[in-house]
């Protein structure tokens, strides 16, 4: 019986003062993984440079494996973190990222997909995936159906 933990979290990292108290949090989410029990971690809206540095400043030795998805013009906003081997790296990049001319919602920026590591986990490999989709600006009103 194997046992692998993983966590997943979206840090709501939009930067230019777009997202609260960001840098204090972004912190906090960097010490609760190093002193974590996880095994994997998955993380979305990483979309500043310096919030990765700081994240993998703080969790490099408990997670000595990582992969930042660095598509699109600002990036994916994803990354993994790993106590394991990460072996290979792809990145699928969806279809539909938005519309240029929407620029006040920004997913024409990104490089939204599915990011994708292989990891070694004991005798195994395991495909461990991470993706932001596209937001949702208008529930009622939905131009990207």
């Amino acid at each position: 019986m194997y046992e692998l933990s993983v966590f997943t979290l979206n840090i709501w990292g939009i930067g230019a003062g777009l997202s609260a108290d960001r840098k204090p949090r972004v912190l906090a989410i960097a010490n609760h993984i190093a002193s974590s029990e996880y095994d994997i971690v998955l993380l979305q809206e990483v979309w500043v440079p310096e919030d990765y540095d700081t994240i993998r400043k703080i969790t490099r030795t408990e997670f000595p494996h990582a992969h930042f998805f660095d598509q699109g013009t600002i990036g994916s906003g994803t990354c993994v973190l790993s106590k394991h081997v990460i072996q290979d790296t792809t990145f699928h990049e969806f279809s539909l990222n938005g519309y240029p001319h929407k620029i006040s919602h920004g997913d024409w920026f990104a490089g939204k997909g599915l990011g994708v590591c292989q990891i070694q986990y004991q005798e195994h490999i395991i495909n461990v995936f991470v993706s932001h989709l596209h937001a949702e600006y208008s529930r009622s009103h939905d131009v990207y159906l």
